[in-house]
């Protein structure tokens, strides 16, 4: 297997368990190369926990076979999504493209190429061999007309209900396979930022489904004796909970707080109010607010808030009280919601602020760490990222001491087989500290979990549990984009503190959206250049670049800025707040 900095993937075998065939899909519909089966978006078959993906059979599921002995190559192209099959033998060349249509998401194509080596009246055989069978144990075909005569699927031109991203994308999803599909936090903390931090219209597409399923999650809390809303763990159309086991439905609650975050987070990148008017997403942040409320207690004798009873994200802890990331999280999504009720000229209810500022957050002033919940003892294993999200994304305020020591103690006792995502925020905690090459080396770690000759990401390093683990790549990506240029997204600037490995000459991050601008970065080891070009065609805000040195440059679209590397920031020229509708 060869690669190259193209994206494609080369091999002249294919990968023995066909979990690891590379998956295309173009958001609508999705299936696995040569699977009898592919998925769409929003088609689900069963109810509560045996709710799940709907196996669609898939005319596509086809392979070119011929006598002729020959030369086989398989490749995949990440850039496009396409995926190729060639056989070169002695008089010719047969080659079956298979991709999933971008434009007309309605389709997918399969193309057979046949190319003669020399002139000959002599026919070329090949056979296309299917496994396609019109039949599916979820889906009831019933007669309907010639295909000519017939509209079986929207025409391109319609705009489909985006239906929520599961972990292991479109390809897969049925029942018993990779979390049936479902929509988790996954959606929402580790693969959104970065989709956010170059398109803001998929990052509303995200922000809308979760708006789509608020009577679920209405109807969620109140089933749970609480007022406002609760997201499901496991989402699927309607926002009903439909999480196989209950425990996890009912305990796993910082999903709330990270659906919020996402909210914040877009808008702090586009100041969109339009999303939080019309948009329903004060609907989204004020429900949850109330969630909170209603699910908290007092305790008189710390004087604090607490959340009993939760799993927190290192799921191998059951029914804990005071998870760290949950209050903190829950925190967080408290404090946007009073933010919000400002913005909207709204009055917030008093105890949204008095439960953010008296809310436990777990920590030991002795070993100045962040237990990650109330009774756990330094040492105790950990399935996966949990305090050490604290830093990042929750920015919670702590000194870089603190930081030092939530990597530290969590870092040794960390599954070291566990998903990928996880050491990409521990490579990312260090690089906040300074130390690019300890980040590296826990970089590295999640190159395990990518399974050849397609580099097909699986949840755990040996190669088991979800696949194509979209999770572990959104987790490795943000330690990329958000970790090498230091860009946090912030209430009023787009943050940034670029830092390089030894081994790594450049970085280039081109279209980097915030307030309308798209921005070009070239980070080196000694200089950092920024471009600012327009895109859309609504007028941006005006930006500046304010660096911590105190020098403050205009950025004017089509002029590039150079400047020594450091820490700095971009925000709106001659700051004062406005809105721009996206």
């Amino acid at each position: 297997m060869t690669s190259d900095p193209d994206y494609i993937f080369i091999s002249d075998t294919l990968p023995s368990d066909p979990r690891f065939m590379p998956p295309l899909a173009n958001g609508l519909l999705g299936w696995r190369v040569f699977d009898s089966f592919m998925h769409m978006d929003g088609v689900y078959n069963g109810e509560g926990g045996t709710c799940h993906r709907g196996n669609i059979p898939c005319p596509l599921a086809v392979q070119v076979k011929t006598a002729e002995v020959g030369q086989h190559t398989y490749e995949l192209d990440m850039h496009t999504g396409i995926f190729s099959h060639t056989m070169v033998a002695p008089h010719f060349e047969s080659t079956q493209v298979l991709y999933a249509h971008r434009e007309q998401s309605n389709l997918l194509v399969m193309e057979v190429l046949l190319k003669r080596f020399e002139t000959s009246a002599e026919p070329i055989t090949i056979q296309l061999e299917s496994s396609f069978k019109s039949q599916s144990d979820d889906i009831d075909f019933q007669n309907a007309p010639d295909y000519k005569g017939g509209s079986l699927f929207p025409s391109p031109s319609e705009e489909f209900a985006f239906g929520g991203v599961s972990p292991g994308g479109l390809s897969n999803g049925s029942i018993d396979e990779d979390y049936h599909g479902h929509v988790f936090w996954d959606q929402d903390t580790w693969m959104y930022p970065s989709v956010a931090l170059f398109y803001p219209s998929l990052a509303r597409a995200v922000l809308k489904y979760r708006v789509g399923t608020v009577e679920g999650a209405r109807a969620n809390a109140q089933q749970m004796g609480y007022k406002g809303l609760k997201f499901a763990w496991e989402s699927a159309v309607t926002g009903h909970d439909v999480c196989p086991e209950d425990i996890y439905a009912q305990q796993e609650i910082h999903i709330n707080g990270d659906v919020v975050l996402a909210f914040q987070q877009y808008f702090y990148l586009t100041q969109d109010l339009e999303m939080f008017k019309e948009g329903r997403g004060s609907e989204v942040v004020w429900g949850v607010a109330d969630y909170w409320v209603s699910r908290v207690t007092w305790d008189p004798l710390d004087q604090q808030y607490h959340i009993k009873g939760v799993i927190p994200p290192d799921e191998d802890y059951f029914t804990v009280d005071n998870s760290v990331f949950t209050n903190a999280v829950a925190q967080s999504s408290l404090q946007f919601a009073v933010e919000l009720c400002g913005l909207l000229a709204q009055t917030a209810p008093p105890e949204w602020q008095d439960i953010a500022d008296k809310i436990k957050i777990p920590f030991n002033p002795d070993l100045k760490y962040h237990p990650e919940f109330d009774g756990y003892s330094q040492g105790s294993l950990v399935k996966q990222a949990d305090a050490v999200l604290l830093g990042y994304p929750l920015a919670l305020p702590m000194t870089p001491e603190v930081r030092r020591n939530d990597l530290q103690a969590y870092e040794v006792v960390t599954d070291p087989l566990g998903p990928a995502m996880t050491w990409g925020m521990f490579a990312l905690g260090w690089l906040e500290l300074g130390e690019p090459e300890k980040a590296q080396k826990l970089l590295q770690k999640c190159f395990r979990n990518i399974q050849k000759p397609f580099q097909v990401w699986s949840e755990s390093a040996d190669g088991s549990g979800c696949v194509n683990f979209l999770t572990g790549m959104g987790g490795f990506l943000q330690a990329v984009l958000f970790g090498y240029t230091g860009f946090r997204v912030q209430k009023e600037h787009l943050a940034f503190a670029p830092l390089l490995p030894q081994d790594v000459d450049a970085l280039s991050v081109k279209g980097v959206t915030y307030l309308g601008n798209k921005m070009d970065w070239l980070v080196t080891s000694v200089e950092v250049s920024v471009e600012v070009r327009k895109f859309g065609s609504k007028e941006p805000f005006a930006l500046e670049l304010v660096l911590n040195t105190g020098t403050t440059i205009p950025l004017i679209p089509g002029q590039s800025v150079t400047f020594l590397r450091q820490p700095g920031q971009i925000r709106k020229l001659n700051s004062g707040f406005s809105c721009w509708p996206v």
